[in-house]
């Protein structure tokens, strides 16, 4: 299947509005501010609830964590707490090749999975590359995920890790630490996981893939965050590679038909499930890496959030 027509609309409208030049190849800064640039067109479209940010101490020094409470469900009774509706909580690590974007544009994607799901949703602004290389950006999520769930216990609430891309391969390594975890997991939700450097595989090479992720981009990405290629073998850093899985939370694994990132994250799919591992897995068809945060711009955003989002709630 083709990828969508509003999603190549809007590769159409990038290819306008965009340099020509690939961000990889302009100054840090510049490439940030470049990969932020749509993040105001992002709207939830749902009730939006409270947003907090709460700064929690890491190995040298200090990241912000923001929290994203579900909104009132319309006809609620006045002056009720957004905090009533909060069945479970999320925390969500974002995507970005570990080099770009921030909690800023994954708060829309993180209000509507709250609304959805009933939970509150926990981001984690963790350090980036290249000049916080691994394992800085994984040290950062561990930090705020057993901060978030000590929160989370406090209030008795199940929590899922989780994450898209760069923010997917974190989960999923630390999903694989879950026993560390205070309270536990109630399950890991991976959205087009990065968990193997391996760029042998057929999506990688298949040209109807190389949309909003290359595959070119993707090698630049590792070389950002484990620039030592002998140490991509470790399970931290490729929880694909991990000696055993058994015993991990259940899974949730959302893969994009148009995507460089496909066969890997059904691979750990796959390797999941024949450990044993309750493991939902959906391929979404006309779709390309990065489409899930991209609520308000791409319909099938809307639609794979609050898939997922119903799927927490099930399992709550």
């Amino acid at each position: 299947m083709a990828l969508d027509l509003p999603t190549q609309r809007l590769l159409a409208d990038m290819a306008k509005g965009g340099s020509g030049v690939p961000l990889m190849a302009l100054p840090l800064p510049q490439a940030r501010a470049a990969a932020a640039s749509r993040n105001d067109t992002y709207t939830p479209g749902t009730p939006a609830g409270r947003v907090e940010d709460h700064t929690i101490a890491v190995d040298d020094g200090s990241i912000r964590v923001r929290l994203v409470f579900p909104g009132l469900v319309p006809g609620t009774t006045a002056g009720a707490s957004p905090d009533s509706r909060a069945e479970s909580a999320i925390c969500y690590l974002h995507g970005g090749g570990w080099v770009f974007q921030d909690v800023d544009g994954f708060t829309p994607m993180a209000q509507r999975l709250a609304h959805g799901a009933r939970a509150i949703v926990a981001l984690a602004d963790y350090r980036r590359a290249p000049e916080h290389p691994y394992p800085v950006p994984l040290d950062d999520c561990r930090a705020a995920l057993h901060w978030f769930a000590r929160q989370s216990c406090a209030k008795d609430l199940s929590l899922f890790i989780a994450g898209d891309s760069a923010g997917g391969n974190m989960a999923a390594a630390l999903a694989l630490e879950s026993n560390a975890v205070p309270g536990g997991l109630a399950g890991q939700l991976l959205i087009y996981p990065a968990v193997d450097a391996d760029f042998a595989r057929t999506s990688y090479g298949e040209p109807e893939n190389q949309t909003f992720l290359t595959a070119e981009t993707m090698a630049w990405f590792w070389d950002q965050y484990v620039p030592d290629r002998d140490a991509r073998t470790q399970s931290a850093v490729a929880p694909l590679r991990a000696g055993s899985h058994a015993g991990a939370p259940p899974a949730v694994v959302i893969t994009a038909a148009h995507d460089v990132l496909r066969d890997e994250g059904e691979d750990y799919a796959h390797i999941l499930a024949a450990a044993g591992v309750p493991v939902i897995h959906r391929r979404w068809p006309g779709q390309m890496h990065g489409f899930f945060h991209m609520v308000g711009m791409l319909p099938a955003a809307w639609a794979a959030v609050d898939w997922l989002a119903g799927h927490v709630v099930d399992s709550s």
